[in-house]
Parts: structure tokens; C-alpha cells; sequence
């Protein structure tokens, strides 16, 4: 795995590897001391300065994703959505979900915000994090899979990122290498999404 976890100065500069073999997107601990991050195999947590990775929890799913580190646990999504002791432990399922992506929380951290609960596309739903009860849920009017969400601040608005697969062939129609836009003469041809 040559994929590595690395900061950087949000004013720019020189990245700084932090440590290697990360295969999801990391969190930063609530004092910015700690990055978590999963392997593939487990969940683990590294200063944010760089050294020794520390274990926190195994995954039983190797598929991992995001993270949001709230307090003393950090929130996943692999398997449902998993509480992670910040200190290590054994997770504990949060709410009733087979699948899920944790987007990031409110700002007072009492709810999470959570995509794609059971598999379900384009939906984003807030989950208590004391109960695991779905508060609120909201459909993404899209034909094309949305990726990730941001809530924001004042929980009035969402940004969506959305993938696109337009699953476009172009074919050259026996014409000479083009050279400018205008000798570019293609047929499209398009798969309905």
C-alpha cells in the first residue's frame, strides 16, 4: 500500500509525512494533537507531528471510509456506522445501519451526518449520536451518486459533492490525426445512466 497520510500548513508549504499504509480519509483529535485513520484492517491513531502508529480498534469490514473524531470517540463508517474509544477498544454500532459514510457532525457534535445509510444513494441522514435514532433524513434530487456532504453551520443549507458518469465514447470517423477543435469530428455515443 503506497498510500500515506500528510499535513500541511493550510497557508501552504512543505507536506510532512505523518505515517504510511493509510487507506481512508483521516480525522484530526479535538485538540489537533492526533490524526485516526484506517489501514484496511484496523483503525489507528498517529501524532499529528509524525511517529509510531497506535491501534485502536480491528475492522471487520476491510472497506473503510471517513472518520469524525468527537470528544473521546471517533465515528466510522465500515460496517454501519462504528463508536471507536479514542483510547481503543472494542467499537460499538451506533443506530441500526448496515452501511454508511460519516460526513461530519454538528457543531455541538450531538448529531452525526451520515450518507448513504443501508446502501440507500443520495441520502443524507442526521443521526442522534447518544440514541443512533435518525433524526432527519434528505434526498438528494440526482440522477448521478453523490459522494460526499457538508452541512452547514446553520444546518440550512448542504453542499453535495456529486459524481458524474456521463459514460461518453468518442470515435474518430477515419478522418487524419485532428489538429485543431474544428478537425476534431467525433460521434458520441452514450450509455443511458
Amino acid at each position: 500500500n503506497d498510500r500515506k497520510l500528510w499535513v500541511i500548513l493550510a497557508a501552504g508549504g512543505i507536506a510532512v509525512e505523518v505515517t504510511a499504509n493509510a487507506n481512508s480519509s483521516p480525522c484530526w483529535s479535538p485538540d489537533g494533537a492526533w490524526l485516526a485513520f484506517g489501514t484496511g484492517s484496523q483503525w489507528m491513531k498517529v501524532p499529528a507531528s509524525g511517529g509510531t502508529p497506535v491501534p485502536l480498534a480491528p475492522l471487520e469490514n476491510p472497506r473503510v471510509g471517513l472518520c469524525q473524531w468527537i470528544g473521546d470517540s471517533i465515528y466510522v463508517g465500515a460496517d454501519g456506522v462504528q463508536q471507536i474509544p479514542a483510547a481503543g477498544g472494542k467499537p460499538k454500532k451506533v443506530g441500526d445501519f448496515t452501511d454508511g459514510a460519516v460526513w461530519g457532525a454538528s457543531n455541538d457534535g450531538a448529531t452525526l451526518h451520515v450518507l448513504a445509510v443501508n446502501g440507500v444513494r443520495n441520502q443524507l441522514s442526521f443521526v442522534d449520536r447518544a440514541t443512533g435514532a435518525v433524526t432527519r433524513t434528505v434526498t438528494f434530487k440526482s440522477d448521478h451518486l453523490v459522494r460526499g456532504a457538508s452541512v452547514h453551520p446553520d444546518g440550512r443549507s448542504i453542499a453535495a459533492w456529486v459524481e458524474v458518469h456521463e459514460n461518453d465514447l468518442y470515435l474518430l470517423e477515419g478522418f487524419p490525426t485532428p489538429t485543431t477543435g474544428l478537425e476534431r469530428l467525433f460521434r458520441k455515443w452514450r450509455e443511458p445512466i
